[in-house]
């Protein structure tokens, strides 16, 4: 008759060393095998290595995002009217990372009396450079050193009966006075020089000394109502 030995029957009775040493290595080789995985088992797998790539893409994505953020938030908008990146250099409206002395300051700014439109213009970019480069605190003061001692003739004249508080406010005053119109002091002295020219007609001259003295009487009722406010 033939026995068929296992460990169990070793423990109840005599079973041959070598059968307990085939059981051993059995159970050794049954352990330490790396069996084939199977088709499910490969798809799971595979399911979970496309998962930590998409999660590492994500995480890629996440730490880019702030730099992308401040290289391109300034060309997502355009100031109207120039054209230029609301972040551009000259448009920008933040804290200056250094300022200027006072001194300094005044001494960029030229002086202006508004009868010539470059010269104003002039007058009005580097009050507002100005402004934006000079500690928080000096900005009153250079206000104040403006009116004082950059106006002359008739802008002296028009800005010193006017209440100014703030640099935004008299930038904006005086832009509006001397260079989206002709001013008081620009069309007093068109009137005083107004002459007849060569081939004019009388009808023509009374025109145009008429149109003028129009503009000139809106300008003075303009800036007499400013006055008041």
């Amino acid at each position: 008759m033939t026995h068929n030995y296992s460990l169990l029957d070793g423990a109840v009775g005599g079973v041959p060393e070598i059968l307990i040493d085939r059981e051993v290595n059995a159970l050794r080789e049954l352990h330490t095998a790396t069996p084939h995985p199977t088709q499910r088992q490969e798809r799971l797998l595979e399911q979970v290595l496309e998962n930590l790539r998409e999660m590492n893409s994500r995480i890629v994505r996440l730490e880019r995002r702030p730099n992308e953020s401040r290289e391109t938030r300034g060309n997502q908008e355009l100031i109207e009217g120039n054209g230029r990146p609301h972040e551009e250099v000259r448009n920008r409206p933040t804290e200056p990372v250094s300022t200027f002395k006072l001194k300094d300051a005044r001494a960029m700014i030229p002086t202006v009396d508004g009868t010539n439109h470059a010269q104003t213009k002039e007058f009005l970019k580097a009050c507002a450079y100005a402004a934006r480069h000079v500690a928080r605190e000096d900005t009153e003061t250079l206000l104040e050193a403006v009116l004082c001692t950059k106006l002359k003739g008739a802008a002296l004249l028009d800005f010193d009966a006017r209440d100014i508080t703030t640099f935004d406010q008299f930038l904006k005053e005086f832009e509006k006075t001397y260079l989206r119109k002709k001013g008081t002091s620009r069309l007093q002295t068109e009137m005083s020089s107004l002459k007849q020219k060569y081939g004019e007609s009388a009808t023509a001259y009374g025109l145009r000394v008429q149109k003028t003295t129009m503009e000139l009487y809106e300008a003075m009722t303009d800036e007499e109502e400013m006055t008041s406010e």
